[in-house]
């Protein structure tokens, strides 16, 4: 990255993006009947699912936290019609979801399904953290709202 582009994102953009958020529903509860290995075999599946599906659309994984992925459209040059591959990027990952709990071993406690909010508009992008560990962060009420 240039020292010219760090230095403007540690001031801080303001930036037409859309946003989506998505999460494992079910999987909090279903956590303390399984064991950890089970946990991350299937948030691995799930986080990998996920992320696949916001990079054949254009997107950028912002974040994950824990059971949720967010990810941004239209940050990178490359996104044009943010929304719009927000939203194929949303469709594929339900049909991927749907695919996984076909293979996925049923557990009575455990639904593999998927929570997803999508919003549009203008938020502030920049970088935040300290000397040693800093991070890209997208910051305001469009964020919030996806959530």
């Amino acid at each position: 990255m240039s020292p010219g582009l760090l230095h403007l994102l540690e001031r801080g953009v303001c930036k037409n993006v859309t946003i989506l958020l998505a999460r494992i529903c079910g999987l909090t509860s279903c956590a303390e009947k399984i064991s950890p290995e089970e946990i991350f075999i299937t948030l691995n599946s799930y986080v990998s699912t996920m992320i696949q599906s916001v990079l054949d659309e254009g997107g950028m994984v912002d974040k994950i936290m824990g059971d949720t992925v967010m990810s941004l459209f239209g940050v990178l040059p490359t996104t044009e019609k943010a929304p719009v591959h927000a939203i194929d990027a949303a469709i594929k990952m339900i049909e991927a979801v749907k695919e996984l709990s076909k293979v996925k071993p049923e557990k009575e406690c455990c639904t593999f399904d998927t929570g997803i909010g999508i919003a549009s508009g203008s938020v502030s992008l920049g970088i935040i953290g300290s000397k040693n560990d800093k991070t890209f962060v997208a910051v305001g009420q469009y964020v919030n709202l996806a959530q």
